[in-house]
């Protein structure tokens, strides 16, 4: 058994999401000690313990200690995988961090997933939203020969959630190495600006696009790449009302994305700014993953030798993720700075 003390690195609930997974792969058991211990509300919350119960589920595994407040907790995860699950969320528990700690336990399945997600949130605070997952993080891992689709029936906002969806999950049976040395150049600015009813008297979605756009438009144009950034609107019938932005620009060899959520005490213009101010970080960096996508991919590319990314700069996050990472499968990855970033292989 391993016993990790979830108080060590970010603290927050990643090292749950990716021990969990991670102990599920490569089936040994774990014990978590002081469970986000440092933080304004302790323990397990709802969204740890349904991404926790869907993990122990498909691997057919026992969890003990898996209460909300819980600050530890005890994981054997079982030795057989299940081909359908079925995830309960409450409140606006992000469905994006369910799924994680599912997608990494699956990396060696070879087989078809089929996951239903019944309430939660699509686009909560502090969590990438499904639009990022779709557009930048589940094409990234499509490079290493995974195929993710989410089906949604119904987005879901804080503090409401409601959503509804299905992932289907197609592992390869050889994963492949994500070797992006390079960003490339750029070729396409995107995104997905979307609302709920009810704000449409404002145009918040169109406000956020806007927002947004213009400012890549006049990024892109003072680097002299001819780019005209296409950010589309949308309103989604949701049980609370927010908004959430997510854009991304399209290189030769990668995509890198930002996202922002907001809700009435926000203006979506300035959503709008943040998304564009974030995206173009990046991008001046010279970076080949952002942050965000960064510490999703990293438990994948270590299951795939020859894999390189190139980061901006050292998060919480993706410390945890390498930490975490190392000690289940028992490698190391190659960490490098430079003048431009930081390289990740191994």
């Amino acid at each position: 058994m391993i016993t990790l003390d979830g108080s060590e690195g970010h603290g927050g609930g990643s090292v749950l999401r990716i021990a969990s997974g991670l102990a599920a792969l490569t089936r040994t058991p774990i014990k978590v000690e002081n469970i986000r211990i440092s933080r304004p509300n302790p323990g397990m919350q709802a969204q740890h313990l349904s991404g926790l119960r869907g993990v122990a589920d498909f691997c057919k595994g026992k969890l003990l200690g898996d209460e909300l407040g819980s600050t530890e907790m005890d994981f054997y995860p079982g030795t057989e995988t299940r081909d359908c699950l079925s995830i309960s969320i409450q409140t606006a528990g992000s469905v994006s961090l369910a799924l994680q700690p599912i997608l990494i336990a699956s990396a060696l399945s070879r087989k078809r997933i089929r996951v239903s997600m019944n309430g939660g949130g699509t686009m909560v605070k502090w969590a990438p939203p499904t639009d990022f997952l779709e557009n930048i993080t589940f094409r990234l891992l499509e490079k290493m020969g995974f195929k993710i689709r989410l089906f949604i029936t119904r987005h879901g906002f804080y503090p409401a959630g409601g959503a509804r969806l299905e992932a289907d999950i197609s592992v390869p049976h050889e994963i492949m190495p994500l070797y992006i040395p390079e960003r490339g150049k750029i070729f396409f600015c995107k995104g997905i600006s979307r609302a709920a009813y009810g704000m449409e008297s404002f145009d918040a979605a169109e406000n956020m696009s806007t927002s947004c756009s213009e400012a890549m438009e006049k990024y892109f144009s003072s680097r002299n790449i001819k780019i005209k950034p296409e950010i589309k609107s949308s309103y989604e019938k949701t049980d609370s009302q927010g908004y959430c932005l997510t854009s991304w620009a399209e290189s030769e060899n990668t995509i890198i994305g930002a996202s922002e959520m907001g809700d009435k005490k926000d203006l979506p213009e300035e959503i709008g700014k943040n998304v564009a101010q974030n995206l173009e970080k990046f991008l001046d960096s010279g970076a080949t993953l952002d942050s965000n996508s960064a510490d999703q991919v990293l438990p994948f590319m270590a299951l795939a030798k020859g894999s390189e990314i190139k980061i901006a700069e050292m998060t919480g996050h993706i410390e945890t993720s390498i930490a975490l990472t190392e000690k289940f499968l028992k490698m190391k990855f190659k960490i490098e700075k430079d003048n431009d970033g930081i390289r990740i292989s191994c």
